[in-house]
């Protein structure tokens, strides 16, 4: 049971207001405050998909702040925390280690996975002053990217949403399970494996419902995080300096069309839009 229900519909409602805010603001040249606004909408946004991971609590918020890459930075640490904890347990079990199935997982390369990832936070944060200053070529290329991500996922998503469970392919997919977890040598186990599939109680309608709803929560949490990590990085300097002088950098002076991030944040808020759509379709479906 995700807890803080009422909170992530909070921090949706005023996502939704601040990005209405920030393009209305923009459409009167009001550059500094469309950009603050903007930025407050990616936040809550953040924030709200923080909250249905279920590893961040209401007191968490105050730590975040005005800086979302901290959530994606403490999934990371955790996940990479999981495959280390299994790693070690797979070394004291060393028939389960050579299964096909935990071959397959390749703890080791995941969890290098996990720290360039942790490099790269750790470098976007050491220069972040240096994206209020990102190129008009930057944005067009992670929308871009965005974009073809999206298309890609909504056609697996078309697929998964036609998708009929049959005996025969049930029964392929169970062969194939068996033998991923088949520990070579021990028969005793591939009999248990064989004995519990043979023995499954739910009815091929209820594993097709299964298989559906897990391929399409993984399909809505990657049309969430990745543009919302994106969104996440490029704010990340402006939650500040939008409304405070920095280091003689004055927001009335600097925030000009003659800006890449402001002549384009048309299409960082068309972005934005859609990610909180598939947010809220992504709460209202799984977590409400």
């Amino acid at each position: 049971m995700i807890q803080n229900v009422a909170l992530i519909k909070e921090f949706l409602r005023i996502a939704d207001m601040d990005l209405k805010s920030s393009n209305i603001l923009y459409e009167h040249h009001l550059y500094p405050q469309a950009m603050f606004y903007f930025s407050q909408s990616v936040e809550k946004a953040n924030k709200a998909f923080s909250l249905t991971t279920g590893q961040y609590s209401k007191d968490d918020m105050l730590d975040i702040r005005h800086d979302p890459t901290i959530i994606y930075k403490n999934l990371i640490i955790d996940t990479k925390r999981r495959y280390t904890k299994l790693s070690r347990d797979l070394d004291q079990l060393p028939d389960l280690k050579n299964t096909e199935f935990a071959i397959n997982l390749d703890l080791q390369n995941k969890i290098e996975g996990c720290d360039i990832e942790l490099r790269k936070i750790a470098e976007i944060k050491n220069g972040k002053d240096d994206l209020i200053f990102i190129s008009k070529q930057e944005i067009v290329d992670i929308v871009k990217k965005l974009e073809h991500s999206e298309k890609e996922i909504k056609e697996e998503m078309s697929k998964i949403e036609n998708f009929e469970l049959t005996e025969e392919m049930w029964d392929e997919q169970k062969d194939e399970l068996k033998k991923q977890l088949s520990i070579p040598n021990n028969k005793e186990f591939t009999n248990y494996i064989e004995k519990e599939l043979a023995n499954s109680n739910s009815t091929l309608k209820e594993m097709e419902t299964a298989i559906k709803q897990m391929y399409l929560i993984v399909s809505y949490v990657l049309l969430v995080t990745e543009p919302l990590y994106h969104l996440a990085v490029i704010t990340l300097p402006h939650s500040v300096i939008t409304r405070y002088p920095q280091n003689r950098f004055y927001p009335t002076k600097k925030y000009t069309d003659r800006l890449a991030i402001v002549r384009n944040l048309p299409l960082l808020l068309n972005v934005q839009s859609k990610t909180l759509k598939y947010l809220e379709e992504y709460c209202k479906n799984y977590i409400f």
